[in-house]
């Protein structure tokens, strides 16, 4: 029987797959930031920044609450923050900021129950919260609502890759590179995530009998460090690539 990893210390390690990915957060102010790029949040006047941003949207969504565009923006800097600490390791703050962005969302769900970038935001945080079937439903419905968008199939590929289903995560992507409106330089984007995912799923599948000898929490944190760092160096090489 072959069991995923992953599932032992989901949170650190679904994150380094979304860096490692390059995935870019579907809200409107997320689309094409990605979590790999938003380094330096202590310094510079980040941290100021972001408060000051979020205190707009959040004055922006209480002068209009019936406005979409606010909750949806409202959610997108929450998403954002949450983001930064985590990657600056406070996870209570994170954990804060993320159930903020899923109740922006929720808001904004609420004006427009088809709202493609609230359900796909919605699906990504709640994976991060580890509420798998939230994840799923919201993903569904979006996937439903447009099969043909990239970015929702994108993240429907996340999330099996997140429970284990390796196979229906590579189904999901490759339905990307059958999308007729897709340029040559997106296709040639998606084609190398999916060798480069094929590549690391290979490393990270263990049978019964590798995974008794990763038992000790030691072992197990070594490990989870070295496929971490690898996929830090390979989002490097990526990075570098598209300069």
């Amino acid at each position: 029987m072959s069991t995923n990893f992953f599932r032992k210390r989901k949170k650190t390690v679904v994150f380094a797959i979304a860096i490692f990915a390059g995935v870019a957060l579907i809200g409107s102010t997320l689309i094409g930031a990605g979590l790999g790029g938003m380094g330096g949040f202590g310094t510079g006047g980040k941290q100021e920044q972001y408060q000051a941003n979020l205190e707009a949207y959040e004055q922006e969504a209480e002068e209009n609450p019936d406005d979409i565009e606010s909750w949806l923006n409202l959610g997108g800097i929450q998403l954002h923050v949450g983001s930064e600490y985590l990657q600056q390791g406070d996870e209570a703050s994170a954990n804060e900021y993320f159930e903020q962005a899923s109740e922006s969302f929720d808001r904004a769900l609420e004006i427009d129950e088809e709202s493609i970038e609230a359900l796909a935001n919605k699906s990504f945080i709640s994976m991060y919260l580890d509420d798998f079937e939230s994840a799923k439903e919201n993903i569904e419905k979006a996937y439903e609502l447009e099969p043909d968008n990239p970015d929702v199939l994108r993240l429907y590929g996340e999330l099996y890759l997140t429970t284990g289903e390796f196979d229906e995560a590579m189904e999901k992507w490759e339905e990307i590179l059958e999308l007729e409106d897709l340029s040559e330089q997106e296709r040639e984007q998606y084609e190398d995530m999916i060798d480069e995912y094929k590549g690391l799923m290979e490393g990270l599948q263990f049978d019964d009998k590798d995974l008794d000898e990763l038992e000790d929490p030691e072992e197990l944190e070594k490990k989870e460090e070295e496929i971490i760092e690898d996929l830090d160096e390979d989002d490097d090489d990526i990075d570098e690539g598209e300069e």
